[in-house]
Protein backbone atom coordinates (compact mmCIF):
# COMPACT_ATOMS: atom_id res chain seq x y z
CA UNK A 1 0.00 0.00 0.00
CA UNK A 2 0.96 3.63 -0.53
CA UNK A 3 0.10 4.33 3.08
CA UNK A 4 2.77 2.18 4.13
CA UNK A 5 5.72 3.37 1.99
CA UNK A 6 4.74 6.88 2.86
CA UNK A 7 5.17 5.97 6.52
CA UNK A 8 8.52 4.57 5.65
CA UNK A 9 9.77 7.73 4.55
CA UNK A 10 8.05 9.45 7.18
CA UNK A 11 10.36 7.18 9.40
CA UNK A 12 13.17 7.75 7.04
CA UNK A 13 13.58 11.47 7.70
CA UNK A 14 12.73 12.02 11.33
CA UNK A 15 15.56 9.45 11.77
CA UNK A 16 17.65 12.09 10.35
CA UNK A 17 16.18 15.23 11.45
CA UNK A 18 17.93 14.96 14.64
CA UNK A 19 21.38 16.31 13.09
CA UNK A 20 19.97 18.98 11.03
CA UNK A 21 19.83 22.67 11.74
CA UNK A 22 16.48 24.35 12.60
CA UNK A 23 16.00 25.85 9.15
CA UNK A 24 16.18 21.85 7.74
CA UNK A 25 13.93 20.15 10.56
CA UNK A 26 11.28 22.86 9.86
CA UNK A 27 11.02 22.13 6.03
CA UNK A 28 11.34 18.49 6.85
CA UNK A 29 8.00 19.19 9.47
CA UNK A 30 6.35 20.53 6.50
CA UNK A 31 7.21 17.96 4.02
CA UNK A 32 6.00 15.45 6.58
CA UNK A 33 2.13 17.11 7.16
CA UNK A 34 2.06 17.19 3.43
CA UNK A 35 2.42 13.85 2.72
CA UNK A 36 -0.84 12.09 2.38
CA UNK A 37 -2.66 8.77 3.86
CA UNK A 38 -3.97 7.43 0.08
CA UNK A 39 -6.01 4.41 0.09
CA UNK A 40 -5.07 3.50 -3.51
CA UNK A 41 -2.92 0.82 -4.62
CA UNK A 42 0.57 2.19 -5.99
CA UNK A 43 3.12 -0.68 -7.49
CA UNK A 44 6.34 -0.24 -5.14
CA UNK A 45 8.44 1.30 -8.39
CA UNK A 46 5.70 3.58 -8.79
CA UNK A 47 6.35 5.28 -5.00
CA UNK A 48 10.17 5.02 -5.19
CA UNK A 49 10.25 6.73 -8.38
CA UNK A 50 7.32 9.39 -7.64
CA UNK A 51 7.11 10.02 -3.63
CA UNK A 52 10.72 10.04 -2.93
CA UNK A 53 11.62 12.25 -5.75
CA UNK A 54 8.42 14.47 -5.22
CA UNK A 55 9.90 14.93 -1.63
CA UNK A 56 13.86 15.48 -2.62
CA UNK A 57 12.15 18.54 -4.79
CA UNK A 58 10.45 19.99 -2.21
CA UNK A 59 13.76 19.56 -0.22
CA UNK A 60 16.24 20.94 -2.51
CA UNK A 61 14.05 24.09 -3.57
CA UNK A 62 13.96 26.14 -0.44
CA UNK A 63 18.09 27.18 -0.92
CA UNK A 64 19.51 25.30 1.61
CA UNK A 65 23.36 25.35 2.46
CA UNK A 66 25.48 23.17 -0.18
CA UNK A 67 26.80 21.24 3.08
CA UNK A 68 22.73 20.42 3.73
CA UNK A 69 21.94 19.62 0.66
CA UNK A 70 24.59 17.07 0.53
CA UNK A 71 23.38 16.13 3.78
CA UNK A 72 19.75 15.32 2.76
CA UNK A 73 21.33 13.32 -0.37
CA UNK A 74 22.76 11.23 1.84
CA UNK A 75 20.58 10.71 4.44
CA UNK A 76 17.22 9.86 2.90
CA UNK A 77 16.82 6.53 1.04
CA UNK A 78 17.03 5.80 -2.12
CA UNK A 79 18.48 9.66 -3.13
CA UNK A 80 21.71 9.57 -1.70
CA UNK A 81 23.21 9.18 -5.44
CA UNK A 82 22.35 11.57 -8.42
CA UNK A 83 23.88 8.87 -10.48
CA UNK A 84 20.90 6.33 -8.97
CA UNK A 85 18.29 8.94 -9.38
CA UNK A 86 19.22 10.46 -12.98
CA UNK A 87 21.70 7.93 -14.17
CA UNK A 88 21.50 5.39 -16.20
CA UNK A 89 21.51 1.27 -15.56
CA UNK A 90 25.24 1.17 -15.81
CA UNK A 91 26.16 4.33 -13.81
CA UNK A 92 23.12 2.88 -11.08
CA UNK A 93 25.50 -0.46 -10.77
CA UNK A 94 28.83 1.47 -10.19
CA UNK A 95 26.88 3.12 -7.02
CA UNK A 96 26.03 0.17 -5.86
CA UNK A 97 29.60 -1.41 -6.31
CA UNK A 98 30.89 1.73 -4.93
CA UNK A 99 33.08 2.65 -7.73
CA UNK A 100 31.57 6.15 -7.79
CA UNK A 101 33.39 9.08 -6.16
CA UNK A 102 31.51 11.21 -3.89
CA UNK A 103 32.72 15.09 -4.67
CA UNK A 104 30.22 17.53 -3.34
CA UNK A 105 31.27 20.88 -4.43
CA UNK A 106 29.58 23.84 -5.58
CA UNK A 107 29.61 27.35 -6.64
CA UNK A 108 27.37 29.36 -6.61
CA UNK A 109 26.62 32.41 -9.05
CA UNK A 110 22.94 34.83 -9.87
CA UNK A 111 21.15 32.82 -7.42
CA UNK A 112 21.95 29.76 -9.09
CA UNK A 113 24.02 26.48 -7.45
CA UNK A 114 25.18 24.15 -8.85
CA UNK A 115 26.79 20.98 -7.21
CA UNK A 116 28.86 18.52 -8.25
CA UNK A 117 27.40 15.47 -6.62
CA UNK A 118 30.06 12.16 -7.79
CA UNK A 119 32.02 11.13 -10.82
CA UNK A 120 33.13 7.99 -11.59
CA UNK A 121 36.21 7.80 -14.72
CA UNK A 122 36.87 3.87 -15.97
CA UNK A 123 39.14 5.08 -18.38
CA UNK A 124 37.37 5.62 -21.21
CA UNK A 125 35.48 8.32 -20.35
CA UNK A 126 34.14 10.72 -17.05
CA UNK A 127 30.64 10.36 -15.61
CA UNK A 128 29.64 13.34 -13.53
CA UNK A 129 26.38 13.80 -11.42
CA UNK A 130 25.41 17.21 -10.72
CA UNK A 131 22.32 19.16 -8.97
CA UNK A 132 21.39 22.66 -10.16
CA UNK A 133 19.37 24.81 -7.80
CA UNK A 134 17.70 28.29 -8.26
CA UNK A 135 15.82 30.86 -6.32
CA UNK A 136 14.40 31.61 -9.70
CA UNK A 137 12.58 29.81 -11.86
CA UNK A 138 14.74 27.55 -13.54
CA UNK A 139 14.40 27.99 -18.00
CA UNK A 140 12.73 25.25 -19.59
CA UNK A 141 15.98 25.02 -21.78
CA UNK A 142 18.93 24.30 -19.86
CA UNK A 143 21.49 24.37 -22.45
CA UNK A 144 25.17 25.04 -20.88
CA UNK A 145 28.55 26.68 -21.97
CA UNK A 146 31.02 24.56 -20.66
CA UNK A 147 34.88 24.64 -20.44
CA UNK A 148 36.75 21.61 -19.19
CA UNK A 149 40.19 21.53 -17.85
CA UNK A 150 42.60 18.68 -16.67
CA UNK A 151 45.06 19.93 -14.19
CA UNK A 152 44.18 23.56 -14.91
CA UNK A 153 44.98 22.74 -18.91
CA UNK A 154 42.03 23.51 -21.64
CA UNK A 155 41.13 20.76 -22.94
CA UNK A 156 40.77 21.54 -26.84
CA UNK A 157 38.89 17.96 -27.87
CA UNK A 158 36.24 16.40 -26.16
CA UNK A 159 33.03 15.46 -27.14
CA UNK A 160 30.22 15.98 -23.95
CA UNK A 161 26.64 14.68 -23.76
CA UNK A 162 24.19 13.13 -20.64
CA UNK A 163 20.82 14.14 -19.70
CA UNK A 164 18.96 16.03 -17.28
CA UNK A 165 15.62 15.81 -15.22
CA UNK A 166 13.88 18.40 -13.66
CA UNK A 167 11.69 17.93 -10.32
CA UNK A 168 10.62 21.10 -10.00
CA UNK A 169 11.05 24.76 -10.95
CA UNK A 170 13.72 25.37 -9.12
CA UNK A 171 15.75 22.30 -9.48
CA UNK A 172 17.39 19.92 -12.20
CA UNK A 173 19.30 16.75 -11.38
CA UNK A 174 21.50 15.62 -14.40
CA UNK A 175 24.14 13.35 -15.91
CA UNK A 176 26.97 14.77 -17.91
CA UNK A 177 29.58 12.49 -19.72
CA UNK A 178 32.83 13.63 -20.96
CA UNK A 179 34.83 11.89 -23.49
CA UNK A 180 38.81 13.39 -24.14
CA UNK A 181 40.64 12.73 -27.49
CA UNK A 182 43.91 12.90 -25.74
CA UNK A 183 45.01 9.58 -22.84
CA UNK A 184 44.53 10.94 -19.54
CA UNK A 185 46.78 10.22 -16.62
CA UNK A 186 45.23 7.99 -14.12
CA UNK A 187 44.16 10.28 -11.38
CA UNK A 188 44.04 14.51 -12.09
CA UNK A 189 41.68 17.27 -11.17
CA UNK A 190 38.76 17.72 -13.51
CA UNK A 191 37.84 21.16 -13.85
CA UNK A 192 34.65 22.60 -15.24
CA UNK A 193 34.01 26.49 -15.63
CA UNK A 194 30.44 26.99 -16.58
CA UNK A 195 29.48 30.75 -18.65
CA UNK A 196 25.89 29.74 -18.74
CA UNK A 197 23.30 27.51 -17.45
CA UNK A 198 19.99 28.52 -19.74
CA UNK A 199 19.54 32.21 -20.39
CA UNK A 200 21.91 33.09 -16.59
CA UNK A 201 25.10 34.17 -17.72
CA UNK A 202 27.54 34.00 -14.73
CA UNK A 203 30.45 31.87 -13.62
CA UNK A 204 30.17 28.52 -12.05
CA UNK A 205 33.77 27.06 -11.63
CA UNK A 206 34.45 23.55 -9.75
CA UNK A 207 36.89 21.95 -10.04
CA UNK A 208 37.30 18.24 -8.20
CA UNK A 209 40.15 15.31 -8.31
CA UNK A 210 39.42 12.22 -10.23
CA UNK A 211 40.90 8.80 -10.64
CA UNK A 212 40.41 5.76 -12.48
CA UNK A 213 38.48 2.98 -11.45
CA UNK A 214 40.15 0.42 -13.96
CA UNK A 215 39.60 -2.60 -11.89
CA UNK A 216 36.76 -3.76 -13.82
CA UNK A 217 37.90 -3.15 -17.10
CA UNK A 218 39.08 -5.39 -20.09
CA UNK A 219 41.71 -4.86 -23.08
CA UNK A 220 42.49 -6.58 -25.86
CA UNK A 221 45.30 -6.14 -28.85
CA UNK A 222 43.86 -7.86 -31.63
CA UNK A 223 46.28 -5.65 -34.31
CA UNK A 224 43.68 -7.65 -36.66
CA UNK A 225 43.86 -6.14 -40.63
CA UNK A 226 41.93 -6.61 -43.39
CA UNK A 227 41.83 -5.10 -47.36
CA UNK A 228 39.89 -4.46 -49.96
CA UNK A 229 41.26 -2.68 -52.90
CA UNK A 230 42.78 0.56 -51.75
CA UNK A 231 41.08 0.40 -48.30
CA UNK A 232 42.95 -0.91 -45.20
CA UNK A 233 41.18 -1.11 -41.49
CA UNK A 234 43.51 -2.19 -38.55
CA UNK A 235 41.64 -2.94 -35.42
CA UNK A 236 44.19 -2.01 -32.91
CA UNK A 237 42.86 -2.10 -29.12
CA UNK A 238 39.19 -2.77 -27.85
CA UNK A 239 38.97 -1.92 -24.02
CA UNK A 240 35.70 -3.01 -22.33
CA UNK A 241 34.67 -0.99 -19.44
CA UNK A 242 31.37 -0.33 -16.98
CA UNK A 243 30.15 2.61 -18.94
CA UNK A 244 31.63 2.09 -22.08
CA UNK A 245 33.22 0.17 -25.25
CA UNK A 246 36.07 1.71 -26.83
CA UNK A 247 37.45 0.83 -30.02
CA UNK A 248 40.62 2.23 -31.38
CA UNK A 249 41.28 1.57 -34.84
CA UNK A 250 43.14 3.16 -38.31
CA UNK A 251 41.11 3.34 -41.38
CA UNK A 252 43.74 3.87 -44.73
CA UNK A 253 42.78 5.32 -47.89
CA UNK A 254 43.54 7.11 -51.14
CA UNK A 255 42.46 10.46 -50.15
CA UNK A 256 41.71 12.03 -53.44
CA UNK A 257 38.70 8.72 -52.95
CA UNK A 258 38.45 8.68 -49.49
CA UNK A 259 34.97 6.94 -48.43
CA UNK A 260 33.33 8.19 -45.04
CA UNK A 261 33.24 4.68 -43.26
CA UNK A 262 31.27 4.23 -40.23
CA UNK A 263 31.54 0.77 -38.25
CA UNK A 264 29.06 -1.14 -36.41
CA UNK A 265 30.07 -3.72 -33.28
CA UNK A 266 28.40 -6.84 -32.64
CA UNK A 267 29.10 -9.28 -29.71
CA UNK A 268 28.58 -13.46 -30.34
CA UNK A 269 25.37 -13.30 -28.39
CA UNK A 270 24.11 -10.82 -31.17
CA UNK A 271 24.19 -7.79 -28.71
CA UNK A 272 24.32 -4.37 -30.87
CA UNK A 273 25.90 -1.38 -29.10
CA UNK A 274 25.28 2.00 -30.65
CA UNK A 275 28.32 4.55 -30.71
CA UNK A 276 28.30 7.57 -28.21
CA UNK A 277 31.37 9.19 -29.43
CA UNK A 278 34.39 9.41 -32.47
CA UNK A 279 37.58 11.68 -32.63
CA UNK A 280 39.75 11.27 -34.80
CA UNK A 281 44.08 11.83 -35.62
CA UNK A 282 45.11 11.64 -39.01
CA UNK A 283 44.11 7.97 -39.85
CA UNK A 284 43.76 6.88 -36.65
CA UNK A 285 40.28 6.64 -35.36
CA UNK A 286 38.85 6.08 -31.11
CA UNK A 287 35.24 5.41 -30.94
CA UNK A 288 33.00 4.70 -28.17
CA UNK A 289 30.44 2.29 -28.08
CA UNK A 290 27.89 1.65 -25.62
CA UNK A 291 29.08 -1.07 -23.28
CA UNK A 292 28.05 -4.63 -23.48
CA UNK A 293 25.48 -6.45 -21.02
CA UNK A 294 28.21 -9.52 -20.51
CA UNK A 295 31.58 -9.32 -22.23
CA UNK A 296 30.69 -11.54 -25.30
CA UNK A 297 33.27 -14.52 -26.62
CA UNK A 298 33.84 -12.77 -29.64
CA UNK A 299 33.21 -9.18 -31.29
CA UNK A 300 32.50 -8.32 -35.09
CA UNK A 301 33.64 -4.97 -36.09
CA UNK A 302 32.04 -3.53 -39.93
CA UNK A 303 31.63 -0.85 -41.90
CA UNK A 304 27.91 -0.16 -42.03
CA UNK A 305 25.95 -0.60 -45.10
CA UNK A 306 26.04 2.11 -47.64
CA UNK A 307 22.81 -0.06 -49.27
CA UNK A 308 24.50 -0.20 -52.87
CA UNK A 309 25.81 -3.88 -54.04
CA UNK A 310 28.85 -3.31 -55.41
CA UNK A 311 30.06 -1.08 -52.53
CA UNK A 312 28.70 -3.48 -50.04
CA UNK A 313 30.71 -6.32 -51.14
CA UNK A 314 33.67 -3.96 -51.11
CA UNK A 315 32.54 -3.40 -47.38
CA UNK A 316 32.51 -7.16 -46.19
CA UNK A 317 35.77 -7.99 -47.12
CA UNK A 318 36.69 -5.38 -44.64
CA UNK A 319 34.94 -6.76 -41.45
CA UNK A 320 36.65 -8.02 -38.65
CA UNK A 321 35.99 -10.90 -35.87
CA UNK A 322 38.13 -11.43 -32.55
CA UNK A 323 37.82 -13.53 -30.02
CA UNK A 324 37.96 -11.54 -26.84
CA UNK A 325 38.96 -14.28 -24.09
Amino acid sequence: MAGNHDQKLREALQKVENSMPDQVRHRIDETLSSLPERNKKWKKPSMIAGGIAASLAILLGTGFTNTTMAQVLQSIPFVESVFKLAGDSTLKTTVEKGLAEKVNKSAADQGVTVTVSEAFYDGTGISVGYVVQSDAVLDKNMNTSIDFTIDGKRIENYGVGGSSERYDDHVVLGVMHLDVSEPLPNEFDLGMKIKKLGESEGEWNVQFPVREISSENKVILPVEKKSSGDITVILEKVTFAPTATEVVYKLKQPSDREMELSFELLGSNGEHVEPLSLFKKDDTFKVSYEPFSTIPETITFQPQSRHDNEIDQILEKLKITVGVN
